[in-house]
């Protein structure tokens, strides 16, 4: 399974990475229509913008998992860590899993 350490610079994610929800903004900024900040299932942050041109039209809700396809890397050098933003495209529609119930938890023995 991908996760934030397998986000791409400038560069199609390559696969899906699963994701939970942990706050939504809508419409923070001109063209923006959201800005998520999210966990992978390693537990480590990153955003993910959604941009008004790909007319995406989810619901986010606080605490959803979903599956994320078809978005574009972006890593910027930070004091002593990286900031990595998944960012739409317009195929990240088309890739959008259905948002997983936050009960249903995949555990692996």
């Amino acid at each position: 399974m991908f996760t934030r350490d397998d986000v791409p610079h400038e560069q199609r994610f390559p696969s899906s990475i699963t994701v939970t929800v942990d706050s939504v903004r809508v419409n923070p900024k001109p063209r923006r229509e959201a800005e998520l900040t999210v966990r992978d299932l390693d537990g480590k942050a990153l955003e993910v913008i959604i941009w008004e041109t790909h007319e995406i039209g989810q619901s986010w809700e606080v605490g959803a998992r979903c599956e994320i396809t078809g978005a574009r890397g972006k890593r910027y050098p930070k004091r002593n860590d990286t900031n990595v933003e998944l960012h739409s495209t317009k195929d990240f529609s088309e890739g959008l899993e259905n948002v997983i119930d936050a009960r249903d938890v995949f555990t692996t023995l």
